[in-house]
C-alpha cells in the first residue's frame, strides 16, 4: 500500500477509530482508495483537480465490494465567476499585507 507520508499516519489512525465507515479527503497529493479493514479511505487529490467517484456493492446491508474512479476537473474548462474572483483577490491582498506586517514586526 503506497500513500504519501501525511496520508498513512493521519488517515490510518482514522481508519482504526471509525471502522466500517467511508471517509473522504481532498487535501493530498495522493489519489486513490484504500480499505482498511471495514473502513474506506478515499483521497481525492488536491486543489480542486479531481472528484471521486465511488460505486458501491452492498447486500444485505454490507458493502461486499467497490469500485473507484478519479475524474480529473479541467480548470480551464470552466469559466470563474468574476464576484468570486473579486473576493478572492482582495482577501489575498489582506492576507498579504498582513503577512508581510508580521514579517516586518509592524
Amino acid at each position: 500500500m503506497k500513500m504519501h507520508n501525511a496520508i498513512r499516519k493521519g488517515w490510518l489512525r482514522i481508519a482504526l477509530i471509525v471502522v466500517g465507515f467511508i471517509v473522504f479527503g481532498a487535501h493530498s497529493s495522493s489519489a486513490q482508495a484504500i480499505k482498511v479493514g471495514k473502513t474506506l479511505l478515499i483521497a481525492s487529490g488536491s486543489h480542486g483537480k479531481f472528484v471521486s467517484r465511488l460505486d458501491l456493492d452492498v447486500q444485505n446491508g454490507a458493502v461486499k465490494g467497490f469500485r473507484y474512479k478519479l475524474i480529473p476537473l479541467f480548470a480551464d474548462a470552466i469559466k470563474p465567476d468574476a464576484a468570486m474572483t473579486a473576493t478572492i483577490r482582495e482577501i489575498e491582498a489582506e492576507a498579504d499585507e498582513q503577512g508581510a506586517a508580521a514579517v516586518s514586526g509592524g
